[in-house]
């Protein structure tokens, strides 16, 4: 009897019990401007047309990325960096984007979002020169 007590017991406690987790993920998007001008709290402006798409989806410290360009130059490398603003301005190469014939490219990556900091945009340089920024997104939410 006691067995059968025991068994249903730890049966129980295997079952779910509505809780939720407080860190429920979102994917979020951006659009990517050709946008050379580079300033430290300066994501894209949101103009002109986009030339693809930022997005991210944040778990705890964790950031899950995709870059995405449409019609830019062809056959070309582009690094991709990570910028952050909030408490202090950080940027990282995360990656590098090739695209192809068409000027067209993808690209996945992980970042560490750092403490204090509340916008995240990326930019995707060539040459030395800032050729594309997204416009910026929430982090640390």
């Amino acid at each position: 009897m006691k067995r059968i007590a025991l068994i249903a017991v730890l049966a129980f406690a295997a079952f779910p019990l509505g809780v939720t987790s407080s860190s429920a993920q979102s994917t979020q998007t951006a659009q990517i401007y050709n946008a050379p001008e580079q300033n430290c709290n300066g994501s894209a402006p949101n103009a002109g047309p986009s030339y693809g798409t930022f997005s991210e989806e944040q778990a705890h410290a964790t950031i899950y990325g995709t870059v995405e360009l449409k019609g830019v130059q062809r056959d070309t490398t582009f690094a991709i960096r990570v910028h952050e603003f909030g408490r202090v301005c950080l940027y990282e190469e995360v990656t590098t984007l090739t695209t192809d014939s068409h000027g067209d490219g993808f690209a996945h990556f992980t970042y560490t979002a750092h403490i204090g900091e509340s916008t995240v945009w990326v930019s995707a340089n060539h040459s030395a020169t800032i050729v594309y920024r997204s416009t910026a997104l929430p982090i640390n939410q």
